[in-house]
């Protein structure tokens, strides 16, 4: 009939993507209860649905048109990577997007399945060896100017921090996966001598790597231990232990 409009859907399942794969395989936790909202071209809200207990959600009666999903991740979690299951990319603060996608007439689009995952978290410190013995003793601070990077297996930076006067770094929301952590020291700085207990990264150029590592879903870790100290505090160090 003429000036009648034939709706469109959209449907998909929430879960928790503990294997960070990206994909439902229908051994992961549902998540029910959870609000999907759907936004036109405008930014104006066009419908809204609450999984059901097996995960389900259905945004129905949709004019044809340009449309977006907008979510919130549960708390503590970011959504996992984008694959067949899983359509939402990571905002600030657990907020979560779709790209812009375009229904048709009457067009059921089903597949938009949207996980989540508990990310880990690293932290660790680099300071300033005013001494060059190897060790963070009391009253040796940060050094600021090292540059903390989190790589991945593929060599892409995932995390960067700057090191203050604390010399600690915090990264946050890390996914699953295989890491080492990069560290690059200030013009005129060395890094300190290795050994038990303190310094682990030695390199040279002012780049140091520590070992690859496994991080798995919800994991702490513990970085090593950077020690560093500037050109200027060997000679000061060299020239007090002649007297």
């Amino acid at each position: 009939d003429l000036g009648v409009i034939y709706p469109a859907s959209v449907t998909g399942y929430v879960y928790q993507d503990d294997d960070f794969s990206g994909t439902l395989t229908g051994k992961e936790k549902i998540v029910s209860g959870y609000l999907v909202k759907l936004y036109d071209e405008n930014g104006e809200l066009a419908a809204m649905d609450k999984t059901s207990i097996k995960g389900k959600y259905e945004l129905t009666d949709i004019p044809p048109g340009n449309y977006t999903l907008g979510v919130t991740a549960l708390k503590g979690y970011a959504f996992t990577r984008l694959g067949e299951g899983n359509v939402i990319l990571n905002r600030t603060n657990g907020e979560g997007y779709s790209e812009v996608f375009h229904l048709g007439l009457k067009e059921n689009k089903t597949g938009m399945d949207i996980g989540m995952i508990l990310p880990g978290t690293g932290q660790g410190a680099a300071f300033a060896d005013l001494n060059d013995n190897g060790v963070r003793d009391e009253g040796e601070n940060g050094l600021p100017g090292v540059t903390v990077r989190l790589m991945s297996e593929e060599g892409e930076e995932a995390f960067k921090a700057a090191i203050g006067e604390d010399g600690g770094y915090v990264f946050d929301a890390v996914m699953p996966g295989r890491y080492h952590l990069e560290y690059t020291l200030p013009e005129n700085a060395v890094f300190a001598r290795t050994g038990n207990g303190g310094n682990t990264i030695s390199g040279e150029k002012g780049v140091g790597e520590s070992e690859t590592f496994e991080f798995k879903s919800g994991s702490e870790l513990q970085g090593p231990v950077c020690g560093a100290l500037t050109l200027g505090r060997i000679d000061r160090s060299r020239s007090e232990e002649r007297f």
